[in-house]
Formats: C-alpha cells, sequence, structure tokens
C-alpha cells in the first residue's frame, strides 16, 4: 500500500545519501554534458509534466564525480518539476566559467521557496510547508548539499528572485 511505497522510497533515498560515500573516480567533465545528462535521466518526468527546459551554458569544464554532480543536477531539475504549481514547468539552466569555478543555475517559475526557508533548504529532512501535499522524503536537497560539500563548492538559493526558485551551486 501507500505507507509501504513510501517507506521504500524512504529506505532507497536513504541508501542513496549514505552511498555517496563510497569514492568515485573523478574525470573531466564538460557543464553541458552534465546537465544534459541530469535532463536525460528526467525525461519521462519532463514529458509527463510538459516542462520546458532551456540550456545556456559556456563551454566550460570541471573535475567531478560526474555521476554524482549529474544526480545533484537531476535532484534539482526534479524538484523544480515537482513544485512547478499550475503551469508547465518552464525551466532555465545555466552555467559558465567564474573564477577558476563554474557557476550553475537552476531556474524555475514555480511556486518558489518562501524567503523565510531559503537558508535551510540544503538541511536533511527540511521540507516546506507548501510540500505536504508533494510526495517526497525531504533528503534531495540535502544529497544536493552533500554532492556540493564532497566537491569542495557551495550551493545556495537566491533571496533575490521574485517569482519562481533559482538555486545557485558553484564548482571548483
Amino acid at each position: 500500500g501507500k505507507a509501504a511505497d513510501r517507506l521504500h522510497d524512504l529506505v532507497e533515498s536513504l541508501a542513496r545519501h549514505v552511498d555517496f560515500d563510497h569514492e568515485a573516480p573523478v574525470t573531466e567533465a564538460g557543464a553541458h554534458s552534465l546537465l544534459e545528462d541530469a535532463t536525460t535521466m528526467l525525461l519521462a518526468e519532463i514529458e509527463r509534466s510538459d516542462a520546458e527546459i532551456t540550456l545556456e551554458t559556456e563551454p566550460v569544464a570541471l573535475s567531478c564525480h560526474a555521476a554524482q554532480v549529474a544526480q545533484l543536477f537531476q535532484n534539482l531539475i526534479g524538484n523544480a518539476i515537482k513544485y512547478a504549481g499550475t503551469g508547465p514547468p518552464r525551466i532555465t539552466l545555466r552555467a559558465r566559467a567564474e573564477g577558476g569555478d563554474v557557476h550553475f543555475e537552476v531556474e524555475d517559475r514555480g511556486i518558489g521557496v518562501p524567503p523565510e526557508y531559503r537558508k535551510t533548504i540544503f538541511e536533511p529532512f527540511k521540507r516546506l510547508p507548501v510540500a505536504a501535499a508533494i510526495p517526497g522524503t525531504g533528503l534531495g536537497l540535502a544529497t544536493c548539499r552533500k554532492i556540493v560539500d564532497r566537491h569542495k563548492g557551495r550551493s545556495w538559493c537566491d533571496p533575490e528572485v521574485p517569482d519562481g526558485t533559482r538555486i545557485h551551486v558553484v564548482l571548483p
């Protein structure tokens, strides 16, 4: 039943959360292809929700655990689809060089994150009150945070966006 499915989802996401503790190989990966991989993994959700995803990327690469970084963006794009609100999701993915780092943005025009929650959304089990009706474990963004930390990067929710959400991820 529903409770069993929910438990299964929680166990799966906890397992994934823990799984990142095993070292994966570091490879050189293009920012564009990382974002493309993340999008490809979400094709079913993209088609079902009629999401429109726009990539605006500079030709920039980084040394990273490619599968983990793709998972990071899969989670962020998945959230943008899940919290799109009433219309079809409109999501813009950006990547640009910034100093020696790569600055990614995942921007949507969804229901947005209320300003008072923008500082805590990357903490484990923190879910927004508006998320109560939407299935999820509260580990998606915590997993993102873990991947970002592992890459010695930074991630935050833009406090200045009036409509929707803009998540920033900077990876060295």
